[in-house]
C-alpha cells in the first residue's frame, strides 16, 4: 500500500513538473534590446544605444482585459542625428493577453501598425500587406510553436514571409527561467534565431543581413546591413537579470571580443584622455551608456557592468 502511494505521489510530482510554464505576459518583466544604427559614408555616424518594452499595468477593450506593454529609450542621446534623440519616456506599444499558453497582441499606435502599410519603413525594412488591420491575432503559440507569427496575412515581404509563414521551429532544449524549466525552439533554416517560452524570440546578429532586425513584437525581419538590434537581457518589476541574451556585453565590450573587462576599460579611458580611435572617425565603439558622447559616464557605465557581472 505504501508503495502504491509513494508511485502515487511520484507520478503526480512528474507531471505537474512537466506542466510548469512561465508565462511570457507577466507583470513589471522588461526585455531589453541592444540597438545599432548606422547613418551610412555620407554622414560618418554610427550610433549605439538600448530601449526596452516593459509590461506595466492593464487596460479593458470591448471587455477583454489585456497588459500595457511600453517601449522605451534608456538613454537620450546627445546628437540629434541618433535615434533615441529627443525624450526618454515610456510610450505606449502594444496590448498583449497571454490565454492557454498563447499570447495575443493587440496593436494601438501608428506607429506599431507595422504589418499595414509600410513596414518598419523607419528600421530600413519595406513591405506590404493585405487588408485591414485585425483586432488582434496570435503572436506566439507555445502549444503549437510553429503557429506562432503563422495567420499574418502577409504579402510581398522581403525575406519575412518565408520566415514568419514558414517558421519551422524545433525543440532544442529546456532552460531555467525563473526557476521553471522554459522550452527553447530552434529555427531549422537559420540556429541563430530561437523562441523560448517566457522569454519570446530571440535572434543573433551574425555580422550579416540575415535577421538582423528583431524583438519581442517583431520577428526575423530582414533588415538592411546599418540598421540591427538584439535582445541584450530580461529582467523581472525589482530588476533582476533573469536571461542573458547574444547582445548582453555588445554596450561595454569596445573591442568586440564577447566579455567585458580590463582591457575595455583601458582601451576606453585611453580614448576620454587622448582621443584615440584608430577603427572609426566616430567613437561609437566606446559610448557604453548610449548618450552619443564618449565621456566619463562611459567609464563608469564599464566599471559597473565589470563589478556587477
Amino acid at each position: 500500500m505504501k508503495v502504491k502511494s509513494l508511485l502515487l505521489i511520484l507520478a503526480m510530482a512528474c507531471s505537474f513538473a512537466a506542466s510548469a510554464y512561465v508565462p511570457l505576459v507577466r507583470e513589471g518583466v522588461k526585455w531589453v534590446y541592444f540597438y545599432y544604427y548606422d547613418l551610412g559614408p555620407d554622414y560618418d555616424k554610427e550610433f549605439k544605444c538600448e530601449y526596452s518594452l516593459e509590461v506595466n499595468g492593464d487596460s479593458v477593450i470591448n471587455g477583454v482585459t489585456y497588459k500595457k506593454v511600453y517601449s522605451q529609450w534608456l538613454k537620450v542621446s546627445k546628437d540629434e542625428d541618433a535615434p533615441n534623440y529627443g525624450s526618454d519616456k515610456p510610450e505606449l506599444r502594444a496590448l498583449v493577453r497571454e490565454n492557454d499558453k498563447v499570447v495575443y497582441i493587440h496593436l494601438v499606435t501608428e506607429e506599431d501598425i507595422w504589418y499595414y502599410e509600410e513596414l518598419m519603413d523607419r528600421y530600413g525594412c519595406i513591405a506590404m500587406v493585405a487588408g485591414p488591420a485585425p483586432d488582434e491575432w496570435v503572436l506566439y503559440d507555445f502549444n503549437d510553436i510553429n503557429r506562432t507569427f503563422s495567420n499574418l496575412p502577409t504579402q510581398d515581404l522581403y525575406g519575412f514571409d518565408d520566415c514568419l509563414n514558414n517558421p519551422e521551429f524545433t525543440y532544442s532544449e529546456t532552460i531555467q527561467l525563473q526557476g521553471e524549466s522554459a522550452k527553447k525552439y530552434v529555427g531549422s533554416d537559420f540556429p541563430a534565431k530561437y523562441i523560448i517560452e517566457g522569454l519570446g524570440y530571440v535572434n543573433m546578429y551574425d555580422g550579416d543581413w540575415l535577421y538582423t532586425v528583431a524583438d519581442l513584437f517583431q520577428p526575423c525581419l530582414t533588415g538592411w546591413p546599418q540598421w540591427s538590434y538584439e535582445l541584450s537581457y530580461l529582467a523581472d518589476a525589482d530588476g533582476n537579470v533573469l536571461f542573458k541574451g547574444p547582445a548582453y556585453t555588445r554596450m561595454c565590450d569596445n573591442n568586440n571580443d564577447g566579455k567585458v573587462d580590463g582591457n575595455d576599460l583601458n582601451r576606453l579611458i585611453n580614448f576620454v584622455l587622448n582621443g584615440d580611435n584608430p577603427w572609426e572617425s566616430y567613437p561609437y565603439r566606446y559610448d557604453a551608456n548610449g548618450d552619443a558622447a564618449v565621456d566619463g559616464a562611459d567609464i563608469n557605465e564599464v566599471i559597473n557592468f565589470i563589478l556587477n557581472n
